[in-house]
């Protein structure tokens, strides 16, 4: 069995036309998306908008300090 892969992401629905989180590529050519897929698909679609601060990370830790630079939310939600 594969081992399980975690990516995480934040991003701000700003500017004149924000992705909205319904309109990710959360599929191709109406199959689920692999997480390389949707990852590759995701970081292109963020790659010109810097206002948006995406922030995308494997890495819990990093997680974490991504949600405690960037959000409201409390990391230890996120444990």
């Amino acid at each position: 069995m594969a081992d399980l892969q975690r990516w995480a992401y934040t991003y701000r629905l700003v500017g004149d036309d924000p992705p909205e989180p319904t309109t990710l590529d959360f599929a191709v050519d109406g199959r689920k998306a692999t997480l390389a897929q949707f990852r590759a698909a995701t970081v292109e679609r963020f790659r010109d908008r810097p206002e948006a601060m995406f922030s995308p990370t494997s890495a819990h830790g990093d997680w974490r300090e991504i949600l405690e630079r960037q959000t409201p939310l409390d990391p230890a939600l996120f444990r």
